[in-house]
Formats: C-alpha cells, structure tokens, sequence
C-alpha cells in the first residue's frame, strides 16, 4: 500500500552482508520509478554518513551494501529515495559479532535479543 512520499509498504527489510560483523544489506521498493536514493546512517541518531546513488535508468527496487561497519555495533539509518524522505522514522539495527565470538559472549548493555526466536536471512 503506496504512502504520500511515493513508498510502498514493502521494506526496509535488512539482510547481513558476506561478513556479518560488518556487513549490512538495506532493501526497500517504491511505487514508483526514480532515478536517484538516498540512505543516511551512522552510530549515531544523526545519521551523518551518506550512500547516495543516482541511477542511469530510473529504478522501484533499491538495495543499500554497507561495508566496513563495526561488529556487534548498533547502526541507525532513514532512507530518502528521489527528493523526499521515506519518513521521519529512524530504523537501527546490530552487526553480528566477529568470528568465533557469540553476542551471547559479549552482548552490549542494550542489545535487544530474544533467545526465543531463531532469525534467518538471506543474501540477495
């Protein structure tokens, strides 16, 4: 279901990269083709760090890969796609841990993990 800044209702979904500890995917669709988008992130809410891509053919699917990230870091991110923000809602989410440790064996303070729930993703 389309929104006012041209969004459907699909996305941002995140998967991890090749690494997980420093890797993230950020996907998202509009309703309609356009030529350029825009994701803002960083450590902090601010997202000062800036993917920004303009397109030769005019896209409705759109994929962020974000490299070189912290592990077991929490990221907060908003995307703009053509001239107009998704919306005013800033989205997080945590790199894994480096290999061969667990979040378990070093899990931050606030990292939000529900051991109930067994998460999967997949690599576009």
């Amino acid at each position: 279901m389309p929104n006012n800044c041209g969004f459907t209702m699909w996305g941002p979904y995140l998967s991890y990269g090749e690494n997980s500890s420093t890797e993230m995917r950020i996907s998202w669709e509009t309703e309609h083709y356009i030529f350029n988008r825009k994701l803002n992130y960083g450590r902090n809410k601010d997202c000062s760090i800036v993917e920004e891509l303009e397109y030769k053919s005019p896209q409705k699917h759109h994929c962020v890969i974000l490299t070189d990230l912290k592990p077991q870091t929490k990221y907060y991110y908003k995307i703009s796609t053509g001239n107009r923000a998704r919306d005013d809602e800033i989205h997080h989410f945590w790199t894994g841990p480096t290999y061969g440790n667990t979040m378990s064996d070093s899990k931050p303070e606030d990292a939000q993990i529900d051991s109930k729930f067994d998460y999967e993703f997949c690599v576009l």
